[in-house]
């Protein structure tokens, strides 16, 4: 799944590599770990990454968040007495979240929150949600992205 910015050309781009442990442990965190793969481009800079960063669950709960946005139907985020702004989304690994910064039925911006592995490697971050790129793409455009999330996650059952 990418969602690419419209504007710049920056963009975010996911897929679930496999689960964590091929074998069942067991274990119901353990047995649905997802290898995420991420890579990024924003501005000059490009990087990736790939890490255990969603469970099975809440890989489904990303696909209906881009679709939510996609439709029209999330608040904008609102940022604090500090201007900071937290991802709406909450996954027990805070390696990546997402918020909605702004939508029309012609354009629309998402916020990819980016913490802990998946920041570029040069950069030290500090928690908790300090480093984001935005992207500005059309509603369409986010819809089909959640439609190819749902699509590779078809393999991915909650084991």
């Amino acid at each position: 799944m990418e969602v690419r910015d419209t504007l710049t050309g920056n963009f975010v781009r996911l897929v679930p590599v496999r689960y964590e442990f091929q074998h069942r442990t067991g274990d119901s965190f353990d047995d649905n770990w997802l290898v995420i793969g991420l890579q990024v481009q924003c501005n000059d800079a490009t990087w990736a990454f790939e890490d255990p960063a969603l469970l099975v669950d809440e890989a489904h709960e990303v696909a209906s968040w881009l679709l939510a946005a996609g439709e029209g139907r999330l608040s904008p985020l609102t940022p604090d007495d500090h201007g900071h702004t937290q991802p709406d989304t909450d996954f027990l690994e805070p390696t990546i979240g997402f918020g909605l910064v702004a939508f029309s039925l012609q354009l629309l911006t998402i916020r990819v929150f980016l913490c802990v592995e998946s920041p570029p490697p040069n950069m030290q971050t500090e928690w908790p949600w300090n480093f984001y790129v935005d992207l500005t793409t059309t509603p369409s455009s986010l819809v089909k992205a959640a439609d190819e999330w749902t699509n590779h996650l078809v393999n991915f059952t909650v084991r």
